[in-house]
């Protein structure tokens, strides 16, 4: 609204400054025009930052999003597998282990443009994977109800 305000100002300053200037004229004239690319440079450069902001959280956001969801895929893919393996004649551990690789592989190929952008640290895939096949087990077990404790019957009555 200040800036729509400032450019109506400057607009209604246009003709006044493409007439003869008067000697104390050419002084404002050259400080309204000064002013006036400050503010546009500001106006400008706040502008684009807000832009950066909003594009670059938004972005982030998404490849956060495609990162978890190829997680959840991946660890899927590994769960499926363990048995397979474990067939084959691979101990538990080892056909756990191979299968999370499997499944960090899997993570790689499938969105190599957010791992390239969220930078995750060496081991972090293959950690989370193993969080998220976690996740997919223990939303695969049976509800666990804990009931509360019975209230302890009172040792008797003192009066």
């Amino acid at each position: 609204m200040r800036f729509a305000f400032v450019l109506a100002l400057i607009a209604l300053a246009m003709p006044a400054l493409a007439a003869e200037p008067a000697p104390l004229a050419d002084g404002v004239a050259g400080l309204i025009q000064y002013a006036a690319s400050a503010a546009a440079a500001v106006v400008v450069g706040l502008l684009g930052s807000a832009l950066y902001r909003f594009f670059g959280v938004s972005l982030e956001a998404r490849h956060r999003e495609a990162l978890h969801s190829a997680l959840t895929t991946g660890a899927g893919l590994a769960l499926s597998m363990i048995a397979e393996l474990i067939a084959k004649g691979l101990k538990p551990d080892e056909a756990r282990s191979v299968a999370l690789q499997t499944g960090v592989d899997y993570v790689r190929q499938s969105v190599p443009d957010a791992l390239k952008a969220l930078k995750p640290a060496d081991g972090l895939l293959f950690d989370m994977v193993r969080a998220k096949s976690a996740q997919i087990e223990i939303a695969r077990s049976p509800a666990i109800v804990l009931n509360p404790p019975a209230p302890a019957a009172s040792a008797g009555v003192r009066g």
